[in-house]
């Protein structure tokens, strides 16, 4: 599983960092939106980490433009 937090043009993994990045931004720009994004991969059938890391790696870059998209629509 992977996951990390995008709030407008930031983005971490970092839960503590997220809670202030929303903070301040609620602060200063008046937004608090943001999103997490969880990427999970069933990896039963797969023994061998690089074949895992290729699979993600495949996925995230052909689905990362879009969710970007997605995200920045709102």
């Amino acid at each position: 599983i992977v996951y990390w937090y995008e709030m407008g043009d930031y983005i971490t993994s970092n839960n503590v960092l997220a809670k202030l990045i929303t903070s301040m931004r609620g602060i200063l720009e008046r937004k608090t939106n943001g999103a997490i994004i969880l990427i999970a991969i069933d990896i039963t059938n797969i023994h061998d980490s690089a074949e895992i890391s290729n699979i993600h790696d495949k996925f995230l870059s052909a689905m990362y433009p879009l969710l970007k998209k997605c995200l920045h629509s709102y």
